[in-house]
Parts: C-alpha cells; sequence; structure tokens
C-alpha cells in the first residue's frame, strides 16, 4: 500500500480526489501503532499530509469513512478533531426505543465505504475507542441485531465487521469470559 501511495496516490491528492482510500489507507496505518510493524513504510510525515487531505474533506466523507477518520485522528493525537468528526455522525443518528441507535439507509450503499450493516457495525467499535461510556452503544447494537432478525447481512465480510464489533462491544461491557 505504501509503494501504490507513492506512486499512485499522491497523483490522487494533487488532482483532489481519492480521499475515500486515503481515508482508508491512513486508518489502516494507524493500526499498527509500532513503526517497526511497519517497518517505515509510511512516513509519520506522509501520514500527516494525508491526514491534512482527508481532514480537508471531512464533510465528503459517508458516516462510514467518517468513522475511520475521528479513529485516525485520535490514534494520531488530535482528540478534538476526532470529537468533532464523530459528533457530526452521531447528530444524524436516531434513536427509539423500537429499533435502537439507526441512519437512514445511504444512497448506492453498494460502495465499500457507504454499505449500511458496516457502517452501523464500525460505529460501535468507534463508539467504543472514543467514548466508551456513550449510551447510544446500546442502541446500535440493538439495530444490528434487530437487522440480522428481519434482514439478512448481505455479505460474509459486513457479518465479520459486525461479530468483531459485537465482541468489542462485550469486551468493554464486562460480558466475555476471562
Amino acid at each position: 500500500l505504501a509503494s501504490h501511495y507513492r506512486d499512485e496516490l499522491r497523483q490522487t491528492m494533487q488532482r483532489d480526489t481519492g480521499w475515500e482510500l486515503l481515508t482508508f489507507l491512513n486508518y489502516v496505518a494507524t493500526c499498527y501503532p509500532d513503526p517497526g510493524w511497519m517497518d517505515e513504510m509510511l512516513s509519520a510525515s506522509e501520514r500527516r499530509k494525508i491526514l491534512a487531505f482527508s481532514w480537508a474533506h471531512r464533510r465528503e466523507h459517508s458516516p462510514y469513512l467518517k468513522g475511520y477518520l475521528a479513529l485516525t485522528l485520535k490514534r494520531m493525537g488530535r482528540g478534538q478533531d476526532a470529537a468533532l468528526v464523530w459528533d457530526s455522525v452521531m447528530d444524524a443518528a436516531r434513536t427509539s426505543d423500537e429499533q435502537g441507535t439507526f441512519w437512514a439507509p445511504e444512497d448506492r450503499s453498494w460502495l465499500w465505504y457507504k454499505d449500511t450493516i458496516e457502517t452501523h457495525a464500525l460505529a460501535l467499535r468507534t463508539l467504543a475507542e472514543l467514548d466508551a461510556q456513550d449510551p447510544r452503544r446500546h442502541g446500535l447494537v440493538q439495530w444490528l441485531l434487530l437487522n440480522k432478525k428481519l434482514n439478512q447481512w448481505k455479505s460474509t465480510r459486513a457479518t465479520s465487521e459486525v461479530i468483531y464489533a459485537l465482541t468489542h462491544y462485550l469486551q468493554a461491557e464486562g460480558q466475555l469470559g476471562g
């Protein structure tokens, strides 16, 4: 990915396009906080440039990408900016006793960065990292499980994202065994 960034993605930044993939790329890099794990594939300077580019396009991001951006911002030491981005996502959420916490389905939800199920799963993980005590976390779990019961999770990727998010949720709630 680092060589792809150097060969092609930097050019997309110059053309002011491709922020979706660059936001995701930077998020993935933050999943490996020890520089030794990546052998300095993406330098700190490159990651800051990517983050500045993603930040400039934050209003154009889908809620899914805003989750990635918020996590990246927090992990790169910009907690206030992370809260600002994530609050804009959660402000658009609705909560009801019957359905839990949810957003209206995205237009073009077939795009990888607009999938409804994966967006809700990432929202649960993002809340767990940014504000583990936010009461809306319970509503996100309710919506995910209700959606599975009444509909279907359309892919193994969506299913695995939900299971991953639910595992983190249960661990944070102290509901997983030792």
